[in-house]
């Protein structure tokens, strides 16, 4: 009889519809019949509510015609930022740029022409604003803004909303403008006691933790600030950049394989803990 294996998928409810975010994967139903996949999101999405950063985001719709490409960080920031749209707004010739294709089957849902989508396909070995920057670089035009749809912590205050800036470095050292506008908020999860425990138990019992976001493993490693170092170093991941593998390393994971973003990478990752 073979033993039962668990993948616990860990990013957030992508959006106002609260979607299971990988259910779209073709890899989490080609898992071998031992894994049972089960979902602990570790990043609660929210939308914002106050009044300035809702006006921020109906004036950038305002805007539309000024922006030379719409950068979304995610889905969720895709899916917040249509839900500002007004009725009857023309999509124009604006180009829509993300890091994935999650988050650019999202934005085909939400009714952006693909002829305008550029993003790193299925194939390239990195899903990120650095792979995302060798394809747009070449059609840049200077002093033509670019907008940056994204998120901020939960009750923060920033209008722009928070993240990693690398890419917008990248684009104000070529002379292109940047605005950003926050189109939802970030908070860890609140978990019982309970929960929290069987969290602690999957550290040890041979779960597997899949990862695509180091600020989820932060948010775990505040809901588990008791977990021994002796848990942490059975404790097993997959994850998809250098950045989270740091981050698991830096707590104390034992076992962390990193491994490219795409579906075939991810799904022989995890089936190496078999």
């Amino acid at each position: 009889m073979i033993a039962s294996r668990r993948l616990i998928l860990t990013r957030a409810l992508s959006g106002p519809t609260g979607a299971e975010p990988h259910a779209d994967l073709p890899l989490t139903q080609s898992l071998a019949p031992q894994w049972h996949r089960v979902h602990w999101p570790l990043i609660a999405i929210e939308p914002v509510t106050d009044a300035a950063t809702v006006q921020g985001l109906q004036q950038a719709w305002q805007d539309w015609p000024q922006w030379q490409a719409v950068m979304w960080v995610s889905a969720a920031a895709a899916q917040h930022f249509f839900s500002h749209r007004p009725q009857g707004q023309a999509w124009s010739s604006v180009q829509a740029w993300c890091t994935g294709p999650g988050t650019a089957k999202a934005l085909l849902n939400l009714g952006v022409p693909a002829a305008c989508l550029v993003h790193p396909k299925l194939g390239d070995p990195n899903w990120d604003s650095e792979a995302l920057w060798q394809l747009v670089q070449p059609t840049l035009r200077p002093g033509v803004p670019v907008l940056r749809v994204r998120g901020r912590e939960h009750r923060a205050t920033e209008v722009q909303g928070q993240g990693r800036d690398w890419l917008s470095d990248q684009l104000q050292a070529m002379n292109v403008p940047v605005h950003s506008v926050a189109a939802y908020e970030r908070r860890a999860p609140t978990w019982s006691g309970a929960q929290r425990e069987q969290a602690l138990h999957a550290l040890t019992d041979g779960s597997v933790w899949w990862f695509t976001s180091s600020q989820a493993v932060e948010h775990l490693r505040g809901l588990l600030p008791h977990a021994k170092a002796t848990q942490l170093t059975q404790a097993r991941a997959v994850v998809t950049h250098a950045r989270i593998a740091q981050a698991c390393l830096d707590w104390g994971w034992g076992h962390v394989v990193s491994s490219p973003p795409d579906e075939a990478s991810v799904l022989k990752s995890i089936e190496s803990f078999a």
